[in-house]
């Protein structure tokens, strides 16, 4: 059976991806990139990726990773497109300024 050929790739920003903190998972995310620069044409642009690891990721295993992949790691996600990019439990305290600057447009 022969791979899938890729046909179309109109943009590939800000995509996201998930994983463990740890080194199998870490070259897979490197084997990733590479499948990717092979088949697209095109490559990461390290300046522009971010990690971000859960709290319970101990300072060394973060070195290392940030090391393998030579991304930085960003302590807390910025907003996209106006929303949050990561929503906790208090999902209404995240969206709460969203109501607040429509009714605000509204009564202006």
């Amino acid at each position: 059976m022969e791979d899938p050929k890729l046909i179309h790739l109109f943009f590939t920003d800000d995509s996201r991806l998930f994983c463990k903190a740890n080194l199998e998972e870490c070259g897979n995310v490197l084997k990733f990139f590479t499948v990717y620069k092979v088949v697209s044409g095109q490559k990461i642009n390290k300046e522009k990726t971010d990690l971000f690891f859960s709290k319970s990721i101990k300072e060394d295993a973060k070195d290392t990773i940030k090391g393998m992949l030579g991304v930085q790691e960003i302590k807390f996600y910025k907003k996209y497109l106006g929303l949050p990019s990561l929503v906790w439990r208090g999902k209404k305290a995240s969206f709460s300024y969203i109501k607040e600057f429509v009714w605000r447009r509204l009564q202006g």
